[in-house]
């Protein structure tokens, strides 16, 4: 683990993945610097309908910090399945 800083320029990253490959390029959100609470107020848009996706489709998301602008350290990811069992 690294220090921790008063301030963190922080991105995230979204790809879709099914049958675990993925299904389009990621999307990133622009990076910010945050103090006290992380916030994101963005929309990422994919070229894949809702409807359309298969039933094992999942999201998967990164958080990226920015300590220079050729070192970007992943702070954390997590993946939700989009549909349940039942679809």
């Amino acid at each position: 683990m690294y220090p921790r800083r008063s301030c963190a320029d922080l991105y995230v990253t979204c790809q879709l993945f099914a049958g675990g490959k993925p299904l389009c390029l990621p999307r990133r959100t622009p990076y910010h610097s945050f103090s006290d609470q992380c916030r994101w107020n963005e929309w990422l848009v994919f070229p894949v309908k809702y409807r359309d996706l298969p039933r094992d489709a999942a999201l998967v998301f990164e958080i990226w910090d920015v300590q220079n602008t050729r070192d970007h350290q992943l702070v954390g990811s997590t993946t939700f399945v989009m549909f349940s069992a039942s679809g």
